[in-house]
């Protein structure tokens, strides 16, 4: 069976027919600083985004490149490469060092919960981009490149649009992080 399926894709890369895909990555971090030592100060800095704002956040971007040509008398796609960005802010409590034990081990618990969460949104992005590709890679020929182009415009909108979804019922499953242990709780002492 499996010389088969390589002679299949021998006969399909000799006719052109195989479709070179790519993804490139960028990745960048960021921060919102956290001053003051006290659990207080933390719990002020978390309260002050209570509503809107954000403590960590993933944000992803999706955008394809294609390049096709005329063979036969249709349009045929011959490459596709993604370029997912990836932006990531995290908390950063720059104070740590003079803050109480007790919170130091709150918070380092809080933020390794918190990045194993936003983890899960870079994941999600990764496999979404592979995915796209994979799609992607199967339009068929079209009579015009114009036709081929649109039809590969629609179907990459639509899938991240699923992206974007399954972004979102990530977080409605883990309550943005919080099944996973990303939060912290202070009383007001300080």
């Amino acid at each position: 069976m499996s010389h088969l399926i390589a002679i299949g894709l021998l006969f399909a890369a000799l006719q052109g027919g195989a479709v070179t895909t790519s993804i490139e990555e960028s990745f960048d971090y960021q921060y919102s600083d956290i001053e003051g030592d006290s659990a207080q100060d933390i719990a002020d800095w978390f309260s002050a985004r209570q509503f809107g704002g954000t403590i960590g956040e993933t944000m992803t971007n999706l955008s394809t490149y294609y390049r096709y040509e005329i063979r036969g008398g249709q349009c045929v796609l011959t490459d596709i490469t993604a370029y997912l960005t990836i932006t990531q802010t995290m908390p950063r409590w720059v104070d740590e060092d003079d803050g109480p034990r007790r919170v130091r081990r709150q918070w380092n618990t809080f933020m390794t919960n918190l990045q194993t969460h936003e983890d899960g949104h870079v994941e999600i992005a990764r496999r979404g981009a592979a995915i796209v590709l994979d799609r992607l890679s199967q339009t068929a020929p079209a009579e015009s490149c114009d036709a081929l182009g649109q039809a590969l415009d629609a179907e990459s909108r639509d899938l991240w649009q699923r992206l974007q979804t399954s972004q979102r019922d990530y977080d409605r499953a883990t309550e943005h992080g919080r099944t996973q242990g990303a939060f912290i709780e202070f009383n007001s002492r300080r």
